[in-house]
């Protein structure tokens, strides 16, 4: 059953500058693999921050509409998502559902799936969160 959906975009160039940005900075709302992650290649760095940063926005809307209201602070929200790649590099998102506020019962139920993409100039994210 699809609890809730989000979707946003954002634009690249607003992340330009992020991979001079301190690592104490990033952490407010990346976790330390993303951020070497996004580092890792300087030509790639603005469109990767793009990426995860319009998947946490996507997540929290997904949030909002699963748990009718508005659930937490963005940050808050930001620090319990991060982003993973599967060994054939398919986006996986891991959850903090504690700090999500859910409990064990309704938290090991829950599922995201998520799809990105981005290219120079664009970053978009679609997230569902799901009850199997």
């Amino acid at each position: 059953m699809i609890l809730g959906v989000g979707i946003d975009s954002v634009q690249v160039k607003r992340f330009s500058q992020w991979s001079s940005i301190s690592a104490t900075q990033l952490k407010k709302i990346f976790s330390e693999e993303e951020i070497a992650y996004c580092l890792k290649s300087p030509r790639l760095s603005a469109q990767r921050f793009a990426v995860r940063f319009a998947l946490r926005e996507a997540f929290f809307k997904a949030l909002c509409s699963m748990q009718q209201r508005s659930p937490l602070p963005f940050l808050k929200v930001c620090k319990a998502v991060s982003l993973l790649h599967s060994e054939y590099n398919i986006p996986i998102v891991r959850a903090n559902w504690h700090v999500l506020g859910e409990d064990d019962a309704s938290a090991s139920s829950l599922v995201v799936h998520c799809s990105l993409t981005h290219t120079q100039d664009d970053a978009m994210a679609y997230v569902i969160i799901e009850r199997c």
